[in-house]
């Protein structure tokens, strides 16, 4: 049976999960606790950075900085939902693209160890002492 494990590392659909997850999490945090569009979108920005750096995943921390963009854009920074594509807009989504890009990248450039190898263990089984002939 094969768990999905690869690498040490869950599946990136479940990595998109997860950063699905915190994003939703750190909108509803963020609404509510910091005070200014600007400061709450670089906290935004410093959560996407942090998920992609814990994930080492680009593909999911790339779809996490959409994520976070959609909203952020829609609910932060906007009222209700609203996404738009001005300028500013586009801005933050690099902002938000730069940062899970840096993040997934920035344990390999610091010179952290690939995520361990899940071995699964048998256990060892008992050996039959061989009868002499």
């Amino acid at each position: 049976m094969s768990s999905g494990v690869r690498d040490g590392r869950p599946p990136a659909g479940l990595l998109v999960a997860g950063g699905f997850a915190v994003t939703v999490l750190a909108c509803a945090v963020v609404a509510a606790a910091v005070p200014g569009t600007r400061a709450r979108v670089w906290v935004m920005a410093a959560v996407v950075t942090v998920f992609a750096a814990r994930a080492r995943d680009v593909p999911a921390a790339l779809v996490t900085a959409l994520t976070a963009w959609c909203f952020t854009t829609g609910f932060l920074v906007n009222a209700l939902g609203t996404l738009t594509f001005g300028r500013s807009d586009l801005v933050r989504l690099g902002v938000f693209a730069a940062g899970g890009l840096a993040g997934a990248g920035l344990p390999r450039l610091l010179g952290a160890p690939p995520p361990a190898v899940r071995v699964p263990v048998q256990e060892e089984l008992p050996v039959r002492e061989q009868m002499p002939l």
